[in-house]
């Protein structure tokens, strides 16, 4: 029943059929309307119902919607070598509706045409936290394209750009496009509702916790062997009731603590190596700057400089390993202006030409010694560049990606 603040309305006792019923209101006009919901069982029991009023202004214009939570996409973060559920720019918590989020990346495989086995899966969820893994977070939907939906073979480390829109209704729209094949598709999802808890999803979570658990356990982290008893436990107990919701919501939730637990040991335990190699690419980069720089950048590894203090005063992981992927890119781009560095290419590629993956081997071969001619006649810097930018031009994108200590987005240019 509803009845309007004033006493003077009341829609009377109404019936709910299924799972929902609509009810016309009577307002005042250009006056607050405060309404009270009264639920009752069919004996007349109160139920506590919430919410248990809603004021609606009659003629007051409403504001778009927003999110109650951040939309992201599963992906593996190969900065944080981590796979988890990551932001989408434009679909932050409380944004506006209608929303669009956007996000470039690579596969992490072959995609052969024509075969169903070979696929990309896009799974899309509402998440609070950046990085929490797949289960802990609210499924929206998930968008799978196969080889069948293919015309060619997509190779692995290739683009793929994902956009997500959210109309103000709440609905998603996923398009797909990947640069290579010129090719799009599109699908718009269902609304998911999760009835039960994948008991086989939740058993392999403990076995993954488990790994990484005994792993640190060997490794001399203490606190790894409390990890492991509640873990067993928390197998035990949905070994003996796994077909019972409220004990899979709270093996989840045991989950939950103990991988942020485990987590937090994991980054302990690494913090010494990822500051070594923090505080080494911040010392290239002041070498680099001090032969190749000018007092604009001079002035950005001044920033960059107080940026690694304050992450090793933090002792934080995740960014030492951000601002380490900026630091090296940086480096690069300023070694990048002496000759020698593209020497370096080509000495490269004569040494491993056998253990790189070429798309035209025969036309590699001969690019690479028209480059071991080109080293004999003291070439420029740009000529030489242009010239090992041609053969680097026919290695596999994943032989690109591998070659050490190279900036790979250099590569793609």
């Amino acid at each position: 029943e509803v009845v309007r603040g004033d006493s003077a309305w009341s829609s009377g006792k109404i019936i709910i059929e299924g799972d929902a019923e609509i009810i016309e209101l009577a307002l005042n006009e250009a006056k607050t309307n405060l309404f009270n919901l009264k639920l009752s069982a069919p004996e007349g029991t109160a139920i506590p119902c919430e919410p248990s009023s809603i004021t609606i202004i009659q003629g007051l214009k409403i504001a778009n919607a927003t999110l109650p939570y951040a939309i992201g996409l599963e992906i593996y973060e190969s900065t944080e070598s981590k796979q988890g559920v990551y932001h989408l720019d434009g679909l932050e918590k409380n944004s506006t509706l209608p929303a669009k989020g956007k996000r470039r990346l690579r596969t992490m495989k072959d995609i052969r045409p024509a075969n169903v086995q070979d696929k990309i899966e896009i799974p899309i969820y509402e998440y609070e936290t950046e990085g929490s893994r797949a289960i802990f977070n609210t499924i929206v939907g998930k968008m799978i394209i196969t080889g069948a939906d293919l015309p060619s073979l997509l190779p692995k480390d290739s683009e793929v750009e994902v956009t997500v829109n959210i109309d103000a209704s709440r609905r998603a729209k996923v398009s797909v496009y990947i640069p290579s094949l010129d090719e799009s598709f599109e699908v718009v999802l269902t609304e998911t509702i999760e009835k039960d808890m994948n008991t086989a999803q939740l058993r392999d979570e403990i076995t993954q916790a488990l790994q990484l658990a005994q792993s640190l356990a060997n490794d001399g982290q203490r606190d790894a062997h409390n990890s492991i008893k509640a873990l067993h436990q928390a197998k035990q107990l949905l070994d003996e009731r796994e077909h019972d919701r409220q004990t899979k919501d709270k093996v989840r939730e045991q989950l939950r603590e103990i991988w942020i637990d485990l987590e937090t040991q994991q980054a302990q335990g690494e913090w010494p190596k990822v500051q070594q190699e923090l505080q080494q690419t911040f010392d290239n980069l002041v070498e680099a700057n001090n032969r190749y720089g000018n007092a604009r950048i001079s002035s950005i590894v001044d920033e960059y400089e107080q940026q690694v203090q304050q992450i090793i005063a933090k002792r934080d992981v995740k960014s030492a390993r951000k601002l380490e992927k900026e630091l090296s890119s940086m480096s690069i781009q300023l070694e990048s202006q002496d000759v020698n560095f593209w020497a370096g290419f080509v000495y490269y590629m004569d040494a491993n030409f056998d253990e790189i993956e070429w798309t035209d081997r025969k036309a590699a071969y001969r690019g690479l010694q028209q480059l071991k001619q080109l080293l004999n006649i003291n070439p420029s810097k740009d000529r030489l560049q242009e010239a090992v930018m041609e053969v680097v031009g026919l290695m596999s994108p994943q032989s690109r990606a591998s070659i050490a200590n190279i900036n790979t987005d250099l590569l793609r240019k």
